[in-house]
């Protein structure tokens, strides 16, 4: 499943490769992201997830983990 995400992130630019090293901005953050969401065992809870990951990339959201809770909050423009 790691994989799958790793793919995804490359598919949608948010991630590039140099050999065999896979460099994203926000490396950390999605790293510990997506360790959370491989505890996941419901398939419907995980796309939601990953979308919810679409949208931090994409800048439009912010996410984080405060006691193994998945903590999001909307972007204000400005």
């Amino acid at each position: 499943m790691k994989n799958g995400f790793i793919k995804f992130l490359y598919e949608k630019g948010f991630v590039s490769k140099k050999d065999n090293l896979y460099i994203a901005n926000n490396a950390f953050k999605i790293n510990a992201i997506i360790k959370w969401c491989m505890k996941e065992s419901d398939p419907a809870k995980l796309a939601s997830y990953v979308s919810l990951i679409e949208k931090y990339l994409s800048g439009s959201i912010d996410m984080c983990l405060e006691n193994d809770k998945l903590i999001v909050q909307q972007k204000r423009e400005g």
